[in-house]
């Protein structure tokens, strides 16, 4: 417990240095207008958090358990997606995550959505509740603290 509290120290420091929590989630927020989720990436806004690089990714991670309704629309979920999910697909394209390692799910093929370069929408149907979510997020902290996922039997 101390290990993860000295991680999130360090990434707190790093990141009250760089952009402040209230950039990031305006830029969030601008985001959430887009229409379709392929369209994410190439928003000014994903493109300002994206080049801001790994120093975000902590931040980003406390924004996955957001569960605010947005409009962007998921073709492949056939739903809109919350803005905790944009979150994750902007901490994927800053550094792509191990999906089997952090959920468990493999997907082999990655045929299950042409052209969207959001690979993570995949596994979005997983996170059926909030709790679900934030063991994924606890999980994805200590890897991007340690480049390790810890070894658990839940999600």
């Amino acid at each position: 417990m101390k290990y993860i509290i000295g991680i999130l120290l360090f990434f707190f420091s790093s990141v009250s240095f760089s952009q402040s929590p209230a950039q990031i989630k305006e830029l969030l927020d601008n985001i959430a207008s887009v229409k379709n989720s392929k369209d994410i990436v190439t928003s000014e806004a994903a493109k300002k958090l994206i080049s801001y690089d790994k120093k975000i990714l902590l931040a980003l991670a406390f924004h996955f358990t957001d569960d605010t309704e947005t409009s962007v629309v998921s073709e492949c979920q056939n739903r809109t997606l919350t803005k905790g999910e944009i979150a994750m697909i902007i901490a994927d394209h800053i550094d792509s995550m191990p999906y089997f390692q952090l959920t468990g799910i493999q997907n082999c093929t990655l045929t299950f959505c042409e052209k969207n370069p959001n690979l993570i929408e995949y596994y979005f149907w997983f996170f059926k509740t909030s709790s679900e979510k934030v063991i994924f997020r606890n999980k994805y902290i200590t890897y991007i603290g340690t480049g390790k996922v810890p070894i658990t039997n839940k999600l």
